[in-house]
């Protein structure tokens, strides 16, 4: 999923002012926590159930080290204009294979489980889906697969099964959240570290068609 730098839209004067204080006060958190800043627009749902379509993230780019279930944004390998948000399920060294949906590192698959949460209104166009929760090295986020698959993409061959592949040294194996919507390691590969550049923390905007998605704001990213 390509991710753009946020831009700004017209809304009202009270709006405005709610956004305005809330982006600086997360912005202040960010400079407690040594955070270099930046504001970033998710443009498609690839991430979804994490991030919804539209939605605002700030970025952090200070970090020691990265672990699988980091969600992080980097320069696209195959157009670094790019900026993309996914997820790390493999780091380099490791072992990556996908079954029947479940990803298995290193032999060890990863831990899920089915939740009974339904899926938003805003991924209804791509058909049912089911949302479930994975946890890998201790982190613990969610990621949705369409269900039942639609027939078109059921000729594809890696979106379910894949590897086993072995992930380069000095490299990230990422995926997208929306396991069936999303374009990721599994087509163009591992992403070299040295494009890695952020890892969202904060929903500071979500909207829609509809209007502000209140229970959204101010989350953070998991």
């Amino acid at each position: 999923m390509a991710i753009l730098p946020a831009a700004s839209e017209p809304r009202s004067a009270k709006v405005w002012a709610f956004v305005i204080v809330g982006v600086l006060a997360v912005g202040l958190i960010a400079v407690v926590v040594n955070v270099n800043a930046g504001a970033f627009r998710s443009p498609t749902p690839s991430m979804f159930p994490t991030l919804e379509v539209g939605e605002r993230v700030l970025a952090g780019s200070a970090w020691r080290e990265l672990h699988r279930g980091d969600p992080i944004i980097f320069k696209y390998p195959l157009d670094r204009t790019k900026s993309y948000i996914k997820r790390i399920i493999g780091l380099g060294g490791d072992t990556i294979e996908m079954r029947e949906g479940q990803f298995i590192v290193n032999e060890k698959p990863v831990n899920r489980q089915r939740t009974g949460e339904a899926c938003a209104s805003s991924v209804e166009e791509y058909g049912e889906c089911t949302i479930w929760r994975e946890i890998s090295d201790g982190r613990s986020y969610r990621v949705a697969f369409l269900d039942p698959l639609p027939p078109e993409l059921q000729s594809d061959p890696v979106l379910r099964n894949y590897g086993p592949v072995s992930v380069p040294a000095g490299h990230v194996f990422v995926v997208g959240d929306f396991r069936d919507e999303s374009a990721d390691s599994r087509y163009w590969g591992a992403v070299p570290v040295d494009l890695v550049f952020a890892k969202p923390t904060f929903i500071y905007w979500s909207s829609d068609d509809s209007g502000i998605r209140w229970n959204r704001m101010f989350h953070a990213v998991e």
